[in-house]
């Protein structure tokens, strides 16, 4: 990652921080509890917010919605950006979203499709500042939301779903077998947070992972220059980075759900699963 790319990152980054402050302090406080899918003592008081997992966090996106931009799209304009922001933040959050709702009272429906028409909208600013900045030094204007890509659709659906069984697989050896005790052991103090196996949502889980995969299957089809598991691996590896970082950075800095040692250990199991899945979406790619 060169000097400029930092650059860019840390404006969106900023961008993000200024656009999420301003939804902390208008959102009605009491609004928050009525978007809880049963857990209490979930949000944070407001003296008991951690500002720098915020500001972490809003980073963690700026570089996140960077890397995607400028690996995979031309952006030069502010429609261009906020397009292209918008529809990555979109399949990330409603995947992330549903991967939580699957498995946890933290949010009801309300709460996740208002948290993932948020985050969409702020995502769409920054990434329209972004457009501009690069705007500035840049001349060429490009169709930033095409859907044409290397491979087929179907192809890239096919992928999306490999890439869905990867992950799930993956994820369940993680954090079902080899760190279940570790992640409860560094659960914060909210309370009746996890769903029971009866009350369990696979169809959420199962949607989730496809979302997200067919995120990293769509981007990867529009050049061909991801086109092994390694390459895969790698650009999978630094978007599982940026976007967890950024994701549970946010979740330790406004709730209870989780101590900083448990985000660390998230933050590195979700690297691996999604450098993982994106290995094989790349793979899947590659010999078709």
């Amino acid at each position: 990652m060169n000097s400029k790319m930092i650059i860019y990152s840390f404006i969106t980054g900023i961008a993000f921080f200024l656009f999420a402050y301003l939804v902390y302090v208008f959102f009605p406080k009491d609004g928050f509890m009525d978007l809880s899918g049963g857990a209490t003592g979930v949000i944070r008081n407001e003296g008991e917010i951690i500002w720098w997992a915020f500001i972490v966090s809003s980073l963690g996106f700026g570089f996140a919605i960077t890397y995607v931009l400028r690996k995979w799209f031309d952006v030069n304009t502010l429609i261009g950006g906020m397009k292209a922001a918008a529809l990555v933040a979109f399949l990330f959050e409603l995947g992330s979203n549903l991967s939580w709702y699957s498995g946890s009272k933290l949010m009801n429906i309300n709460g996740l499709v208002i948290k993932v028409v948020v985050f969409t909208l702020i995502s769409a600013v920054a990434g329209g500042i972004l457009g501009l900045y690069l705007g500035r030094t840049h001349s060429t204007k490009s169709d930033v939301i095409s859907f044409k890509s290397k491979t087929t659709n179907i192809n890239t659906l096919i992928a999306a779903m490999v890439g869905g069984i990867s992950s799930l697989l993956i994820a369940w050896l993680l954090y079902a077998l080899l760190f279940a005790k570790a992640m409860s052991g560094m659960m914060g103090s909210a309370q009746n947070l996890s769903k029971s196996p009866t009350e369990m949502n696979w169809l959420a889980l199962i949607l989730a992972n496809f979302i997200l995969n067919y995120l990293v299957a769509w981007l990867f089809s529009k050049s061909s220059n991801v086109r092994t598991f390694a390459a895969g691996a790698i650009a999978g590896a630094v978007m599982g980075l940026f976007f967890t970082t950024g994701y549970d950075m946010i979740v330790l800095a406004m709730t209870n759900v989780m101590t900083l040692n448990g985000v660390l250990l998230e933050i590195t199991l979700s690297i691996v699963v999604w450098a993982f899945s994106a290995g094989v979406v790349s793979w899947w790619l590659g010999r078709v």
